[in-house]
């Protein structure tokens, strides 16, 4: 019990999963997998803390890949529909590259992408399947929170670069660094990237603090949370904005939807309509109002940086904003920073060459003779289509669809504890983040965000009402109050309510 007490702690009333007793146990397999698991989501900080870019050990792709049998046989994923488009889309953009060209295998971009596609549909995307609730709580409250720290650690590092306007270097890359460049803040990575990775580390830690019930918890979180989101708004990524703000309003709807839904579970269906309507009322407010107080950051950042504490209209001398508010300011013409004409060039390749629609260009350079200074299309969707055609683009749309029915019905489920029901704001502002940038999907797995895609996504396929439901947890508050109306038969006749 007490190598449970800080998971406990943080994330109390847990439901079990129903299966039998061999499936709840630690299994030597279980442990194995858990371990590696461990290993590989946290190696992120590693990576992270010496700049590697896109360069991964190969003891650590090495382990990524022994995840992936264990993942499938013990979580029998070939039973799973969004595991099964996983394993077509990865065929499909496999054979396209390999097909026109047999060498083109053997290219280092390719085979990251392959061992990446293997690894997130595999190893990550199972997750949900081999750990029952209990057990899964426990490793992600773990992961989590010494991700939480570590991210802290580097926030804090990055906050004192950019107050100091100095630049941090790291001892392992020295072309990364913590600090200013182009009066944005950079902490290892670009900008952007630096932001992404931000607001989905403060999304986790307002997830976890909304429902821990431990107030020295929720204390030790929001003080981790202050240096996180300070950074985030420092890096000046207008996408990450968006992403707090449409995180924190999904997180409201999911609350209010499930608390109104609970005092009315037997309304009609006229009634069930309005609630919806009013929550999604709800949740826009909410996305508003913290898109605006998140953009007054920046402001208050540059005048008391500059100014001290004395209001800016009282300070005398007009020194320059350390920090850009790029579009909020009226400093910036163009929201989009140019990728309005990247995607022109894109679709009047893609018209000029209709072939594109059917087959795609391969994910090896599929911006060659398009655009010479774009790493990609900076638009997920634009970019499985010129890789992999209209069959890649629809393979990717079932599974996003996919994940959103399934998360839907969890929102909507009784039987879940609170953890579980905000899980889907993270992969809903993952992928309208990758309306402007291609920071998911299989590109590279060097890149944190995408094994929390994934993650996310498995946990909500296999939670979701359905085939598998979770059996309510007798010592779960929030669970009791349902006890009289739920319970649930096992193998062996015997009811769990």
């Amino acid at each position: 019990m007490k190598g449970n007490s800080m998971s406990e702690a943080i994330l109390p009333g847990i439901t079990d999963t129903g299966r039998t007793g061999r499936e709840q146990a630690w299994t030597p397999a279980k442990v194995i997998y858990t371990v590696l698991m461990a290993f590989n989501l946290l190696s992120h900080l590693w990576l992270f803390a010496v700049g590697s870019g896109v360069e991964v050990n190969p003891v650590i792709w090495m382990t990524r890949l022994i995840t992936v049998p264990f993942a499938v046989c013990l979580g029998k994923l070939w039973k799973d529909r969004g595991f099964r488009i996983l394993v077509i889309y990865t065929l499909l953009f496999t054979l396209r590259s390999f097909i026109p060209d047999p060498d083109s295998l053997f290219n280092q971009e390719l085979a990251e992408n392959v061992l990446s596609a293997l690894w997130l549909a595999g190893g990550c995307y199972g997750l949900g399947r081999v750990l029952n609730t209990r057990q899964l709580k426990r490793f992600l409250v773990i992961c989590a929170f010494v991700w939480i720290v570590g991210m802290a650690v580097f926030s804090s590092i990055g906050i004192y670069a950019a107050w100091n306007d100095i630049r941090i270097r790291s001892i392992f890359n020295r072309r990364r660094f913590f600090g200013l460049y182009k009066s944005r803040l950079m902490i290892m990575y670009l900008s952007s990237t630096s932001g992404l990775f931000l607001s989905i580390t403060a999304l986790m830690t307002i997830l976890i603090t909304l429902c821990t019930r431990n107030r020295c918890c929720k204390v030790l979180l929001l003080v981790l949370l202050t240096p996180v989101f300070l950074a985030m708004v420092l890096t000046d990524s207008r996408t990450a904005y968006i992403s707090v703000a449409a995180g924190l309003g999904i997180m409201v709807f999911s609350i209010v939807y499930q608390h109104c839904q609970q005092r009315s579970k037997h309304s009609a269906r006229s009634s069930q309509w309005k609630l919806l309507l009013f929550c999604i009322f709800i949740m826009l407010i909410v996305f508003a109002l913290a898109l605006f107080l998140i953009m007054q950051v920046t402001p208050l950042y540059n005048q008391i940086r500059n100014h001290g504490l004395i209001p800016a209209a009282y300070a005398e001398g007009n020194e320059e904003a350390i920090i850009s508010n790029r579009g909020f300011d009226g400093t910036s013409s163009e929201v989009l920073t140019g990728r309005l004409e990247l995607w022109t060039d894109i679709i009047n390749y893609i018209i000029r060459n209709p072939s594109t629609l059917i087959m795609g260009r391969s994910k090896i350079s599929p911006l060659k003779d398009i655009s010479s200074n774009m790493a990609h299309c900076h638009n997920v969707y634009l970019q499985v289509l010129l890789e992999s055609g209209i069959p890649g683009l629809l393979l990717m749309l079932c599974f996003i669809g996919y994940t959103l029915t399934r998360g839907f019905r969890v929102i909507r489920s009784l039987e879940h504890p609170l953890w579980i029901r905000l899980l889907p704001a993270i992969p809903v502002v993952l992928w309208l983040g990758d309306i402007v940038e291609v920071f998911t999907w299989f590109r590279t797995s060097h890149c944190p965000m995408i094994t929390v895609l994934f993650i996310t996504a498995g946990i909500l396929s296999a939670h979701a009402p359905g085939k598998a439901k979770p059996v309510p947890d007798r010592r779960d508050p929030e669970q009791t109050i349902l006890s009289g109306s739920i319970s649930q038969t096992d193998e062996k006749g015997s009811v769990e309510t």
